[in-house]
């Protein structure tokens, strides 16, 4: 063999080294699909999901304690605040917030354990929620003697065109389902009216949630 033809093969060996070091250990290209699957990863970490009110200890001995023999619950909730009607309660002290209790209609004969989420959110807001202005996060809850799912309402930035009576960006709205005998109820508290605090004050109202039969 010639020296220029050993060259030359040589400069040829060199080049396929290179070539497949170059291969081996590049970083792959990602698809769209792949790029969209890891957004939706990252969105739904354990790091970006809303950390819940810590547990703190209130005195509930001079809560007064509300009782549905119709659908077998008990619970108990503050002395500011005042039973209206049979679903609603109201605080008049500023410092606590308002709910209402819900049988809803949709509802009856369903098994908390089997129904779908999407059947328990609110069908009003569905449209805001898919348009991005609500986010949703779901919690379960265990108590001792009820489980709940609890259903978050975050509202983000107010849309151009809606029917609803006001709309305050940065408000939260949750809701508690659980199951009343052969049906599922819920506890809903009213919108804007949900500080940290107040969210552990009803995260400790739910707290005091038992069946009855």
């Amino acid at each position: 063999m010639s020296k220029k033809m050993f060259t030359l093969s040589l400069s040829f060996v060199f080049s396929l080294l290179l070539f497949g070091s170059w291969f081996l250990f590049r970083e792959p290209q990602k698809s769209p699909e792949s790029q969209n699957t890891q957004k939706i990863v990252e969105k739904n970490s354990p790091q970006n999901v809303k950390e819940k009110s810590s547990t703190v200890n209130i005195d509930t001995s001079n809560w007064k304690t509300y009782r549905n023999e119709e659908y077998g619950y008990s619970l108990k909730f503050p002395a500011t605040m005042k039973q209206t009607d049979e679903q609603s309660f109201v605080d008049y002290s500023g410092g606590g917030f308002s709910f209402y209790l819900i049988p809803y209609e949709r509802l009856k004969e369903k098994e908390l354990i089997s129904i779908s989420r999407n059947d328990l959110l609110d069908f009003s807001l569905v449209p805001f929620i898919e348009s991005g202005n609500i986010e949703t996060v779901f919690h379960e809850r265990r108590g001792d003697k009820l489980s709940m799912l609890l259903v978050e309402y975050d509202f983000k930035k107010e849309p151009q065109k809606h029917d609803m009576e006001a709309w305050n960006e940065g408000s939260i709205l949750e809701e508690a389902f659980f199951q009343c005998g052969p049906d599922i109820c819920a506890i809903r508290t009213y919108s804007d009216q949900l500080s940290s605090e107040k969210r552990v004050l009803f995260s400790t109202l739910l707290s005091t949630l038992h069946s009855i039969k």
